[in-house]
């Protein structure tokens, strides 16, 4: 302060051309109205915010973290500073030794360009909305990790209700699974294998066919059910039936935990 408001007070008569950016800066959602009254020291604010970023930058981090940071300053109200930062890099690098600091920031705040304030506004509008789409991707991508966890968790309490023996109360687990998401092919195998334990057929062959025809399901799901439709088939005495099922197996590639195996002996004990 002591070294930059002397300098802005002199330039007080070329700054009025460019006062009606306070009022932009008013309309930022974190001005501070109590704060920056008045033109003036706005400007001497992002000036001495512009400077020390330009003698602390942080080349480091990444591109979002530095478009984050110059959406939060014109949040606040710091509207010039992405130009007063432009400026102060080309002095830096492209002007001549004999400009003084002092000399270079009179010229700079006594003509600031209303066309470049206005594209750097127009540029934080688009990264606020890229950061507010990333950010409501986020937390999609949270929410359905979420439910995937709900949903492996419910997969889990079945099994375990099924290993204990309490059929009634993983179905319910199964139940609620299906609720959730109306066609999870492990629901239907873990349901498959309770309608076998009570020697429902007819039930686990439906509920098998339906996990053959689920998606996204490890191969040897699907050939362990395509094993069960077919014994059910066999023993039904649709042999021609069981055959193809067996022989969908065999077809099949992938790690089946040996129901391979199982399929070609069981092929070998059907009728001709």
């Amino acid at each position: 302060h002591f070294l930059l408001d002397p300098l802005v007070a002199e330039q007080a008569e070329n700054l009025a051309k460019s006062e009606k950016f306070l009022e932009a800066s008013r309309k930022q959602p974190l001005f501070p109205k109590d704060l920056w009254n008045n033109y003036e020291l706005l400007v001497t604010e992002s000036l001495i915010e512009s400077i020390l970023y330009r003698m602390h930058p942080d080349g480091e981090k990444s591109e979002e973290d530095r478009d984050l940071r110059k959406m939060q300053l014109v949040q606040r109200g710091m509207i010039l500073c992405p130009y007063f930062e432009r400026r102060l890099g080309f002095y830096e690098f492209n002007t001549d030794k004999a400009v003084t600091l002092p000399l270079f920031l009179g010229n700079m705040l006594s003509d600031i360009p209303e066309d470049e304030i206005r594209k750097d506004l127009e540029e934080i509008d688009l990264i606020q909305k890229r950061i507010e789409q990333e950010e409501a991707e986020f937390e999609e991508q949270a929410r359905l990790r979420q439910i995937e966890r709900e949903k492996q968790a419910l997969l889990d309490q079945a099994a375990t209700f099924i290993s204990s023996g309490d059929l009634d109360a993983a179905g319910d687990e199964l139940n609620k699974l299906l609720d959730m998401e109306p066609g999870n092919g492990k629901a239907f195998f873990y349901l498959a294998q309770i309608s076998s334990r009570q020697k429902n057929w007819r039930k686990a062959r439906e509920l098998h066919l339906k996990v053959i025809d689920s998606q996204g399901l490890e191969p040897w799901i699907h050939a362990h059910s395509l094993i069960q439709v077919g014994r059910i088939n066999a023993a039904e005495g649709l042999y021609l039936e069981a055959r193809k099922n067996f022989a969908q197996v065999l077809s099949m590639e992938g790690d089946l935990r040996k129901s391979r195996e199982e399929a070609e002996f069981l092929l070998g004990k059907l009728p001709e």
